[in-house]
């Protein structure tokens, strides 16, 4: 908390000598915060073991989707550097958000970039499964880095400690909240003013469909047909069943249809809300493939 009310810009964190109560109370503080995340390391023998109630079981129940717990041993004292193991993955993830064409990657297999200065887990599958779980939302989806075939390092799930939810989800969010914000606070700065009417609105929905355009450039939204919930707002609707080209849609109410709404907000110069959904492009993560051989 200290550290946030200092400096305000940094996103992840680790603390390299948390025990499992800070794990959890670090957690509970996190999840409250706007675009921050923790990483914490464990080596405790619950979890490995699958006691009810140990840490990553207690950060699961809290539904926190804003923590990484990572499981890391320093095995018998031969790879001490273990105890520092989610400053690789916040080192590697954080190089590998270049916003650049096609650089979305899921954490699952580190980005496709080698995790520097640490070494997998020797786990047999039970306390695998104890570690990550069964289905991810029973949880309690903790993430391991394990080695298939003597061949790939893999870490596993990639998840936060929420169901279901992994870290390029709340990564690429996070960054595209960010750009919007980035891109309508430049349009406003950078204008003589944004007029409230009708096409002063349009220039706000240009510059957050620039911020939606680099979230399809990167690969973490994509085309596709919307399921979500319909919106509605007079003027313009989406519904589910629509094709979104470029797997995104932005609309506002018109001035007229929202000031009579809101006699009073143009007054306090404000302008109507902007709405934006997405589609997520996600990633592959399992495969099945079947093979039928004659002989």
């Amino acid at each position: 908390m200290v550290c946030r009310t200092t400096n305000y810009q940094w996103y992840p964190f680790m603390v390299t000598d948390a025990v499992p109560a800070d794990h959890i109370a670090i957690a509970s503080w996190t999840q409250s915060q706007v675009g921050t995340l923790y990483f914490g390391n464990d080596s405790e023998s619950d979890v490995i073991n699958g006691i009810a109630a140990n840490t990553f079981d207690q950060i699961f129940a809290a539904a926190n989707s804003r923590t990484w717990m990572q499981y890391a041993t320093t095995q018998g004292g031969l790879y001490p550097n273990q105890i520092y193991f989610t400053a690789a993955v916040m080192g590697q993830a954080m190089a590998s958000n270049t916003q650049l064409a096609n650089s979305s990657f899921t954490e699952k297999f580190s980005g496709g970039v080698p995790l520097v200065g640490v070494v997998t887990e020797p786990t047999n599958p039970t306390q695998i499964a104890n570690i990550e779980g069964i289905t991810p939302s029973l949880g309690p989806n903790g993430n391991v880095f394990l080695n298939y075939g003597s061949s790939f390092s893999v870490l596993e799930q990639g998840t936060m400690m929420a169901s279901g939810v992994f870290f390029d989800q709340i990564l690429g969010l996070d960054t595209l909240a960010s750009n919007i914000q980035y891109s309508v606070l430049d349009t406003i700065s950078t204008s003589p003013k944004i007029p409230q009417t009708d096409p002063g609105q349009l220039t706000l929905i240009q510059s957050v469909e620039s911020a939606l355009n680099k979230s399809l450039s990167v690969g973490f939204i994509g085309p596709g047909i919307w399921q979500g919930q319909s919106i509605d707002l007079g003027n313009v609707s989406l519904n589910p069943g629509q094709s979104l080209p470029n797997g995104y849609w932005v609309g506002s109410m018109s001035y007229a249809m929202w000031s009579a709404l809101n006699p009073g907000a143009l007054a306090l110069r404000q302008s109507p809300p902007i709405y934006v959904a997405i589609i997520e492009a996600g990633a592959v993560h399992f495969v099945t493939i079947q093979v039928l051989a004659q002989i």
